[in-house]
This record gives structure tokens, sequence and C-alpha cells, in this order.
């Protein structure tokens, strides 16, 4: 272990973020080593292009940076951050469609499919839980995917999902609840074949990414610190 890594052994995503806030770059670059892989994985659930994932990744880095004077203590960092994403995907979503809308409509064709969903992401592993998670991003809403992921993949409650998504607790739960029974019916197999139904332990098995582009977390902390 580097005398770095020993540094920040015992402290929680919560400490860096307040010594970041202090000024503190090396907990800064130390939160993005931590939370950079997973906010790609959520966001590329989202849009569904690893290239508009990375760069969305990396504005919500850059937009946590310059932000740090607004996080406060008694908040999850990661729910904050995932906040921060969320809103990022959202807009990129919106501006993508227009997108899509405009250049139908020049060519008068209509518009088909959704916005920045990327086919490959349709490849299916063996393994249930996989399974699962391909089987989300095909029959679900973004909202609706983004939850399970929020809960089963980072382990956040409904509480934390809430503030993530900008919805009630009460939506949260029926969103979750509506995921949970689009999935069973969608998985449900012919009557020769064993039953593949969406149990707590498959949603938090290990999920697929496509391969996380090599990013260098001090240059993206240089990056936002304008250094």
């Amino acid at each position: 272990m580097s005398q770095t890594q020993g540094q920040f052994q015992t402290r929680t995503p919560e400490d860096l973020a307040c010594d970041a806030q202090a000024g503190s770059m090396p907990c800064f670059v130390e939160l993005v080593t931590l939370f950079e892989a997973r906010v790609f994985s959520f966001v590329l659930r989202r849009v569904g292009s690893a290239t508009d994932a990375e760069d969305l990744t990396q504005e919500t880095f850059v937009r946590a940076f310059r932000n740090l004077g607004r996080y406060r203590r008694q908040w999850r960092f990661s729910t904050w951050l995932f906040t921060i994403a969320t809103r990022l995907a959202t807009d990129h979503l919106r501006r993508t469609a227009r997108e899509k809308v405009a250049r139908a409509a020049h060519r008068h064709e209509p518009s088909v499919g959704a916005p920045g969903r990327d086919p490959t992401m349709a490849v299916v592993d063996k393994e249930h839980g996989q399974v699962l998670w391909t089987l989300a991003g095909q029959v679900l809403s973004a909202d609706q995917q983004a939850a399970l992921w929020l809960r089963y993949a980072e382990d956040l409650g409904v509480k934390d999902i809430a503030a993530v998504l900008g919805k009630s607790r009460v939506a949260v739960r029926v969103m979750l609840t509506r995921a949970r029974a689009t999935l069973a019916q969608h998985a449900m197999p012919p009557a020769d074949k064993p039953s593949v139904t969406p149990s707590d332990e498959q949603m938090g098995a290990e999920p697929h990414t496509a391969p996380v582009v090599a990013r260098r977390s001090t240059r993206t902390a240089q990056m936002v610190g304008g250094t």
C-alpha cells in the first residue's frame, strides 16, 4: 500500500469532500478515484453511449468541484454526486431528443427509437443477474432503470434515491415495485424452462458495464482545478 492510499484509508467520502471543500486537491483526486467508475456506469445506463457517458462523467466531476462550496456534511456524498450526474444525463437526453426530432423533421422522416441508445448495449450475458440488467435496459423507462441501479448496484435507500431522481419517496417505492413487476413479466420463460425472476440477490449481482476507457484521476482533478 502506498503512503497516499494509507493516508485516505480511514477517511469517508464525506470527510474527503469537506477537506476538498477546504482546498485539499489530493482529497478531491481521491474522490474522483473512488467514484469515477461508479458514476460512469450509472450514466452509461441512462444515455446508452460509452462516449457520451465518458464526457458526462468528466462534466459531473467538473460541476462537483465548482460547487463544492454548496456541499453540506450531513448529506451523503454519493447522493449529492449522483444527483449532479442525473441532472447532466437528463439534460443530455433532452438535448439529444430535440436534435433527433429536428433532423427527422429536416428529412421529413419520423423519429424512431430511444435517444442516445447504443445497439451494442443489447448484448446479453448468460448469468441471470446480467440478463436482468440487460432486460431492464430494454423494457424499463430511464427513471426506472436509474432507480433499480441506485438501489441494487449502489445500495442507496429510498430516501437517497428520491433525492437523486427528484421524486417523492412514495413515487420511488412505486417505481421500484413496477420495475420489478415489469422485469418479472418479461423474464417469464417457457413452461419447460427454469424461471428467471428478479430477486434481490440477482439484481444485486455484479452488473456488466462497457469497459471504462482508461482515465487519469489526477488529470481530471487538474482540469477541474484549472491547473
